[in-house]
């Protein structure tokens, strides 16, 4: 007789679950998490209405990118670009002017012209700078036409020739800039000849003066290229140095 299995059942017991909390726990936690919630959507708006004021206070199209940007050449010392010139007094300008004026009274424009060139006062100021172009204007406009080939000449074989032309090439641009040299006007000695060009004087044309001296200007200007070549223009661009 086969012997039969007794099969124990056993009941095994299941550990007590945790007691649930009281109804009013879950409403004091479902309370404190709806607080946060309100706490942050107002944080938020609070943040929204402070960028909006901001935004509406100040022009962010203002904003200077460039400025911001550490690379950006806007950030670029650009003095380190421009060369070491020494100062130059308005005294200083003007007792050269004084001496290029002898030159021309005792006949020599040309080397009034060279001087005025060689000694171009790079690190006056604004003021000694006009007191300087207009003593260049008018050493320009005392040579004749059929002059200014031979003098151009000569002054661009001699030694710097290359930077004197370069100079004067500045000066023709600035005075071009301006019409006519100093604060716009003609000065009272510079007066048009017959033929276009001009001579030291005493009379004073008025508006009329600024065209003569841009005539003045202009025909310098072609018989300069001429003789030097174009190359004078772009280095006289991309030159710090100023007149």
């Amino acid at each position: 007789m086969a012997r039969a299995s007794r099969i124990c059942m056993v009941n095994v017991a299941k550990p007590p679950s945790a007691p649930s909390p009281p109804p009013h726990h879950r409403q004091a936690r479902r309370a404190s998490w709806s607080e946060r919630r309100v706490f942050k959507l107002h944080s938020w708006s609070s943040e929204f209405k402070r960028d909006s004021y901001i935004m509406a206070e100040f022009n962010w199209r203002t904003i200077n990118i460039d400025a911001l940007d550490p690379e950006s050449a806007y950030n670029f010392d650009l003095s380190t670009l421009t060369p070491a010139v020494e100062p130059v007094s308005t005294a200083d300008v003007q007792n050269l002017s004084n001496q290029i004026r002898q030159l021309m009274r005792g006949g020599n424009a040309e080397g009034a012209l060279q001087g005025a060139l060689e000694n171009a006062p790079y690190g006056a100021d604004e003021q000694g700078k006009s007191i300087h172009l207009s003593v260049v204007t008018e050493v320009l406009g005392q040579i004749r036409q059929a002059e200014m080939t031979p003098i151009l000449q000569r002054l661009y074989g001699s030694e710097g020739g290359s930077e004197l032309c370069d100079t004067l090439m500045k000066y023709l641009y600035k005075g071009m800039s301006q019409g006519a040299p100093g604060s716009g006007s003609t000065p009272k000695n510079f007066t048009p000849q017959a033929t276009g060009f001009s001579q030291m004087g005493g009379r004073s044309f008025g508006g009329e003066g600024g065209g003569q001296a841009m005539s003045v200007f202009l025909s310098w200007h072609e018989k300069l290229v001429e003789m030097v070549g174009p190359g004078s223009i772009i280095r006289v661009m991309s030159d710090r140095r100023t007149v």
